[in-house]
């Protein structure tokens, strides 16, 4: 979901005021941009794909690091029993465990699939760039995403609460 509101908060609290009381708010999103604890992305064209990325969500006013403040935001609308998980997906097959390295292999092929619609549009109206130098760039980007040298992953966050239960329909059950 991140990047599709400059109003998270609105958002939780429309899905507050649509909840039954007792009913719970999910929200799973990944924390742009990717990380690496390893240093492997460095200077890579995959590290400039994200710095560029997040340069155009600034300058778009998109708050990038919604999925940090998903539990704060529901603990001030009202939310109760208010839980934040957080994961780290890999991207590609870089880790040796088979669970993350199914995991890697799944986040890369849906980052592959979706990286052209989500870079060309915003390269070519916030960064003034071409489609052919975005499509030319991008080149590069895929055959980072495919190398097992760059241990890359998405912080991942994931957030849930329940809408306070009516004490008065509570009472009457």
């Amino acid at each position: 979901m991140v990047g599709t509101s400059k109003d998270f908060p609105a958002i939780i609290r429309q899905s507050f005021e649509a909840l039954n009381p007792g009913g719970w708010l999910e929200m799973t999103d990944v924390l742009m941009p990717f990380r690496c604890d390893d240093g492997t992305m460095n200077g890579t064209d995959l590290e400039t794909w994200l710095d560029r990325q997040v340069e155009c969500c600034e300058r778009l006013g998109i708050d990038i690091a919604a999925p940090a403040k998903y539990k704060e935001w529901m603990i001030d609308q009202g939310f109760e029993e208010v839980t934040e998980l957080q994961f780290k997906w890999p991207v590609g097959t870089w880790p040796r465990d088979k669970s993350f390295k199914f995991l890697g292999k799944m986040t890369r092929a849906n980052f592959l699939a979706g990286i052209e619609g989500f870079t060309l549009r915003l390269w070519t109206g916030v960064l003034g760039m071409t489609p052919e130098e975005v499509q030319v760039f991008l080149a590069r980007v895929r055959r980072d995403i495919v190398s097992p040298r760059i241990h890359s992953y998405w912080p991942v966050y994931s957030v849930f609460g329940r809408r306070p239960v009516d004490n008065s329909e509570a009472a009457s059950a």
